[in-house]
């Protein structure tokens, strides 16, 4: 019924030089067990690049321990890789595309491709005992179909059970029996002497009698007389049929009477190659070489030795003895082991018919057609399990009551997942200038989250990040009404705030009281190289500068979009835009508070602190690994468990633009030539062309200064913003000095 698994473990330090030890493990549980050098192969070279990744990446800050687990089943090979280094996730990685790692010689990066190609299964979990990679690989189908070809009996429980006591209850009776069947010989000859002695020694006091006494002379003479040996020997063997003969001889050895005529007046001796199976019997074999049991007696008169009384047996009785108590034996034996088999079968039936009944419910419940609970009057173990299963039959017929509903909740959900996928944008616009990135990733439960582009007008991208409050169908619709609103109200408006304002008049009569909806909405105007936003309740935007590696966070004022505020346009007049420019390389961050709300195991929350620690750390990065190495973070510090509300990042990343470095460079032209250089000259020395200059800078710089086109520093984040580092420097001063006053500090 069930089977146990080979498990076999070795536990090695995490570095490469313990590598080979892993493989040859792996390959020596295989082999052992019958599997495939295919199999084996695949194995060795996936566990060498999972414990690689463990070494270079789960161990990267600190020293470990990788342990190897094999699973051997009948069927597959299961490794498990298990370590307390970082979490992450080998199923978030995307297939490669090859034929673009072939186009730019790119090189590594295929190791978890490899795997998947290999292997049959991979899963990875955070259990109580660390990090664990489970591999398996099933056996290859030549080699299975040749393990199970012989052909196998499908029996029930009763019956294999009744099977199993049967044999052994056989066993035992047949090991029972064939001791008694070597003694049996032992026993009967013992018995045969015990019956047959006392006989011998009967006839041996009955066959003479004082008035065969000659006395002649005043000497006595005996004299045996042959009709009364003949009268009592009858009498005493009378239905014994086993008595071969008997012989009466004098002192002399010379017989007196015997039942074989043969012997009569003549010598008997015993043979000089006779044995002595027994002190009171001795065994020889006659003229026909038969073999004869001897019993001897002497005959007494008083007191006097006067002759011996032999009485002898063939051992064909004795072995006919024996053979009929074996059968008798053997009969009983039958007769034990039939009356055994039915009590087995019975006390199988009276164990397992509760069992019996328990699959029988079980069947009809899986079938739907149950009806009546299951109730065992018993105290054993099979009532505590059949209590334990009426438990589940209250429980499942109380889930069966609310099946409806639940099928009911469950396609809602699935709408609400289908209406949401739908709203989220399916691939990331081009900006000049910038690069965009986004990542989103939904809860076990349908959130809120909603982000999107939105073109304004062809140099200006609105890029929109939400919560809605409410889940399922209804935060779908409320998702819809707000898209649908921004694409309305947001084309060719260029204020952040006015969008926000004019998108809570369209949607805050149609929404239900108590939901609302948090936004963050930013407006990239490419051309001018600003950037607009205002945020409607929503997290802060993050900006991290590389160049001074300082952390902003931006937040307008603004109510939620959807609340019933008592002045209708008191949403308009409080919520507020601001505008930035961005120097090289800075990176602006938009999100949920999935991010900071993410949990582990351990109830602990990813939290802001983290989440700015991250952006440093990954600041550097293009955007797209920006977002990728900032969710990988977040994975592995939730360490695959389930978030109950949704993950969305929005990254935008300056970047140094072709037509910043011409203006940049038409500047310092036109600086030149108004200092008397020559246009060629100056052009060819500040790296634009003429064509450019002339058709592009010239007349502008003329008519409004060279500055037309610079940067404006009022709309530096600077002049507006403290850093989160310059913000804790203040605080730190504050409280080592709260006396210090305002201007001092």
């Amino acid at each position: 019924m069930f089977k146990s698994v080979a498990k076999e473990e070795i536990q090695v330090p995490a570095h490469v030089d313990y590598l080979g030890e892993l493989r040859n493990f792996v390959t020596k549980s295989g082999r052992k067990h019958g599997f495939s050098d295919t199999v084996v192969n695949a194995f060795k070279l996936c566990i060498d690049e999972a414990a690689t990744n463990i070494i270079k990446h789960a161990y990267r800050d600190w020293e470990g321990m990788i342990k190897m687990r094999v699973i051997i089943k009948k069927s597959s090979l299961t490794v498990l890789l298990i370590d307390h280094g970082k979490f992450f996730d080998p199923s978030r990685v995307k297939d490669p595309d090859l034929q673009r790692y072939v186009k730019i010689g790119k090189k590594g990066g295929l190791g978890i491709f490899i795997m998947r190609k290999l292997l049959d299964e991979i899963e990875y979990h955070k259990t109580e005992e660390g990090n664990e990679l489970r591999l398996t690989k099933n056996r290859d189908a030549a080699k299975r179909k040749k393990v199970i070809s012989y052909p196998t009996l499908s029996f029930s429980l009763k019956t294999r059970y009744s099977l199993i006591a049967a044999a052994i209850f056989t066993s035992f009776v047949i090991i029972g029996y064939f001791y008694f069947f070597f003694q049996r010989s032992g026993r009967v000859f013992n018995e045969f002497i015990f019956n047959e002695n006392p006989i011998c020694e009967s006839l041996a006091r009955d066959v003479f009698r004082a008035s065969d006494i000659i006395n002649r002379d005043g000497v006595n003479k005996y004299q045996f007389n042959s009709a009364y040996i003949l009268e009592k020997v009858e009498e005493s063997i009378k239905g014994r049929d086993e008595i071969y003969r008997v012989i009466v001889t004098d002192n002399d050895n010379f017989v007196e009477y015997s039942s074989d005529s043969f012997l009569e007046m003549k010598p008997f001796t015993i043979p000089e190659n006779h044995k002595k199976p027994h002190p009171d019997v001795t065994s020889y074999k006659d003229e026909q070489n038969e073999t004869i049991y001897n019993f001897s007696s002497n005959v007494i008169f008083n007191e006097i030795k006067i002759g011996i009384l032999y009485l002898e047996v063939k051992k064909d009785y004795v072995s006919s003895q024996i053979n009929s108590a074996r059968l008798s034996d053997l009969k009983l034996v039958i007769l034990i082991v039939t009356f055994g088999f039915l009590g087995i079968i019975v006390l199988i039936y009276i164990i397992l018919n509760p069992f019996r009944k328990l699959a029988n419910w079980v069947q009809d419940f899986g079938s739907g057609t149950v009806k009546d609970e299951i109730d065992f009057d018993t105290n054993d173990e099979v009532g505590e399990l059949a209590k334990a299963f009426t438990d589940i039959t209250d429980s499942l017929r109380h889930s069966q009551k609310n099946l409806a509903e639940q099928e009911r909740i469950q396609k809602e959900m699935q709408l609400a997942q289908d209406i949401q996928q739908t709203l989220l944008p399916t691939d990331v616009p081009e900006l000049e200038g910038y690069e965009i990135a986004s990542f989103y990733e939904a809860a076990k439960e349908v959130g809120g989250d909603y982000y999107d582009f939105i073109e304004v007008d062809k140099d200006t991208l609105g890029i929109v990040v939400a919560d809605v409050s409410g889940k399922g169908v209804p935060g779908s619709l409320i998702m819809t009404m707000i898209r649908t609103a921004l694409r309305t109200e947001a084309r060719s408006i260029k204020s952040a705030s006015e969008v926000l304002a004019r998108v809570n008049d369209f949607v805050v009569n149609d929404m239900k009281k108590g939901m609302f909806v948090t936004l963050f909405y930013v407006i990239i105007d490419s051309k001018k190289r600003r950037i607009n936003y205002a945020s409607a309740g929503h997290n802060p935007m993050v900006l991290y500068r590389k160049g001074t590696k300082n952390t902003y966070y931006l937040n307008p004022r603004g109510f939620p979009v959807g609340i019933s505020l008592p002045d209708p346009s008191l949403f308009k007049k409080s919520i507020e835009s601001d505008t930035i420019q961005l120097a090289e390389d800075d990176v602006l961050i938009i999100y949920t508070d999935g991010i900071t709300e993410a949990m582990n195991s351990k109830r602990e929350l990813f939290s802001e602190e983290r989440l700015q620690k991250a952006i440093g750390e990954f600041g550097q990065l293009p955007a797209q690994g920006f977002v990728d190495s900032l969710t990988d973070e977040i994975h592995s510090f939730t360490e695959g468990f389930e978030q109950n509300d949704d993950i969305t990042i929005v990254a935008i990343k300056e970047k140094s633009s072709p037509e910043k470095i011409e203006l940049q460079r038409a500047q310092k032209a036109h600086q030149m030539i108004t200092k008397g250089c020559n246009i060629r000259e100056a052009c060819e020395e500040c790296g634009i062309t003429v064509y450019a200059y002339y058709n592009k800078y010239k007349k502008i710089f003329e008519e409004e200064g060279i500055d037309a086109i610079e940067l404006d520093e009022t709309i530096s984040v600077e002049s507006k913003h403290l850093s989160i580092e310059e913000k804790t420097k203040i605080y730190d001063i504050i409280k080592q000095h709260p006396e210090y006053g305002a201007k001092r500090i």
